[in-house]
């Protein structure tokens, strides 16, 4: 388990990634919407990797497997640290270390669940938790490396960690005797019947958290009139939904063990409905701090909760293959919400537009999962 906990907390940095932001903006030249790409390659990467994780999994034992995948996510860092141009960026942030981030990140929940069968809500909700405490942690460590050093030297001490978290989980996982193997096959009737509807009613929950996570400094700082204010607090919007990611994280992964699917996931979008609202209204930096760590509890306890929903529904030896088809639908709305917010940025100088939408997303997400399949034959 603290294996896993180590993989997930390290790998949580790449959403520390709206810090970054203005430093790409102003290194490359680029619009708010080609900078916020990076992020958006590194989830389309990163859902990739989670769907061949079955397939992954069985190339390696698991303590190879885990520092393979570290050392991997650092080399993207260092690519991205010496591009000379934006496209390199996104091959080295987006593509590799994205990439490698799901390897890990896959990797790491089913370890939990393996570790704790009895009590897999818990166990992958506190690792998915680590993976956002990690994002809450870097910020503000990202944030003193830009104003002190550089982009490059904030990549190359990530690449570092990275390096360290993968001979620590190695060193753990060799003696270990658990095992990662898992089918890779799912049944026609359920891909026909429920994976449509399992897969929608993801993406819409999760939409507004990736939107909010890629530009939370971003959008204080937008909203912030006075800019004193917007330069030195901006940034606390990123690690305020990374806390309550955390939080969200910990909590939902208890409460899958004891709740209804349905109405767990459905309260969780209706409290991100309200706290875009509240975003949507209010200028007061206090205000919209507590509603993006809101947004971020959502997000954070509702993608916490329906990996165990999954696994307890289908069996821990299909979770892997069902779970990782439904997560195509995070990173089909990782790639949408974070690079819609920043066009909608670009055309109108805000994030009104943009939390509209996330708002209307979390509406139907809650039908959805009200609505969910009672189990996954």
């Amino acid at each position: 388990m603290m294996a896993a906990l180590i993989l997930t907390f390290t790998m949580g940095s790449i959403h520390a990634f709206s810090v970054l932001l203005t430093a790409i903006e102003q290194i490359y030249a680029a619009s708010r919407a080609q900078a916020g790409l990076s992020y958006s390659i590194a989830l389309v990467c990163l859902t990739a990797t989670v769907l061949l994780g079955p397939r992954i999994y069985q190339l390696a034992r698991p303590a190879q497997l885990a520092a393979a995948a570290c050392l991997l996510a650092s080399c993207g860092l260092i690519i991205a640290a010496f591009a000379p141009s934006l496209p390199l960026f996104w091959l080295g942030y987006g593509v590799i270390f994205g990439g490698a981030n799901g390897i890990a990140y896959g990797f790491a929940l089913l370890l939990a669940a393996r570790a704790y069968p009895n009590r897999r809500g818990l166990a992958m909700g506190t690792a998915t938790a680590a993976y956002a405490l990690g994002a809450a942690l870097f910020a503000p460590i990202f944030e003193t490396l830009l104003i002190n050093q550089s982009l490059q030297t904030c990549l190359i001490t990530l690449a570092g960690t990275l390096i360290m978290a993968g001979a620590a989980s190695f060193k753990l996982l060799s003696s270990s005797n658990l095992e990662t193997s898992a089918t890779t096959h799912i049944n026609a009737t359920l891909q026909n019947r429920h994976l449509a509807h399992l897969w929608l009613a993801y993406g819409l929950s999760v939409a507004a958290g990736l939107m909010a996570i890629g530009h939370a400094a971003g959008i204080m700082a937008a909203k912030l009139t006075n800019p004193d204010d917007a330069a030195s607090t901006a940034f606390i919007g990123a690690i305020g939904i990374a806390v309550g990611n955390a939080i969200g994280g910990i909590l939902a992964g208890a409460l899958a063990d004891r709740l209804k699917p349905n109405k767990l996931l459905a309260s969780l979008t209706t409290i991100a409905a309200a706290a875009i609202a509240a975003l949507i209204v209010t200028q007061n930096a206090l205000a919209m701090l507590l509603a993006l760590a809101s947004i971020g509890f959502a997000y954070g306890a509702y993608i916490a909760a329906f990996p165990p929903v999954i696994a307890n529904l289908a069996g821990i030896d299909r979770y892997p293959a069902i779970y990782g088809r439904i997560f195509t639908a995070w990173g089909t709305f990782g790639l949408l919400a974070p690079w819609l917010a920043g066009f909608t940025f670009d055309l109108t100088g805000n994030y009104q537009t943009a939390l509209i939408i996330a708002l209307t997303a979390a509406l139907m997400a809650t039908v959805l999962n009200l609505r969910l399949p009672a189990k996954l034959q």
